[in-house]
């Protein structure tokens, strides 16, 4: 049975990938740079650092962290403002259903913390988790377990009643190497052999996922 359910945020419950990757675009060009959809993803679903570690080098003379990833809580705050930042189709739906059967719900993200709070705020479903774990909280964070193991370990759970729900291959890899069974959602992050051998299935919207938790019950 399943008694945790951790979301991913970015890509998984808001369309924050494809939003990121709009907004560094155009606060790179104001700086005379050119940021493309296939640099953009190797800073996908990896820790702030290693995402700016790799536009330094793919710029240089940029400051990845200062120029680039230092901005993207503001940028988001000023999409937020707009309604740029949505939810993504279906996370309502299975929200409500595990509020209804007393499944808990979590987040883990490689995104920091100010970057999360101002998306969750944003989209109004804060409240809806029990705990929300950003790479501060950890020694490692994805693509290693310590995430998803802070959450079972918080819960109390095993780690067979835990469902992981990621977009993109570092998130799977590090809850698979902890033994979690994961659910891939599609979002911009190219679907990979290993997002299709090592989880239990990928679908197109979040909500598609109810009846792989009803069928757990």
């Amino acid at each position: 049975m399943i008694k945790t359910v951790i979301f991913d945020l970015d890509g998984t419950i808001t369309n924050s990938e494809f939003l990121g990757f709009q907004l560094l675009r155009e606060h790179l060009k104001q700086k005379g740079l050119e940021l493309t959809f296939q640099q953009f993803l190797y800073t996908v679903g990896v820790s702030e650092k290693e995402g700016a570690d790799y536009l330094s080098k793919t710029f240089p003379g940029l400051e990845g962290q200062k120029d680039a990833m230092d901005m993207i809580p503001v940028l988001f705050e000023e999409a937020v403002s707009q309604g740029r930042l949505q939810l993504k189709k279906g996370f309502t739906e299975i929200a409500r259903y595990l509020k209804e059967r007393n499944i808990r719900l979590a987040v883990a993200s490689n995104s920091p913390e100010r970057t999360v709070l101002v998306e969750l705020q944003g989209t109004g479903v804060a409240d809806l988790f029990d705990l929300v774990v950003t790479p501060e909280m950890v020694r490692m964070p994805k693509p290693f377990p310590d995430m998803y193991e802070l959450i079972r370990d918080s819960f109390d759970v095993e780690t067979d009643q835990c469902l992981v729900i990621e977009d993109s291959e570092p998130g799977l890899l590090g809850a698979y190497s902890g033994g979690f069974k994961v659910a891939i959602v599609r979002d911009i992050y190219p679907l990979t052999d290993k997002m299709k051998e090592y989880s239990i299935g990928v679908f197109d919207t979040i909500d598609q996922v109810i009846p792989v938790i009803e069928e757990m019950e």
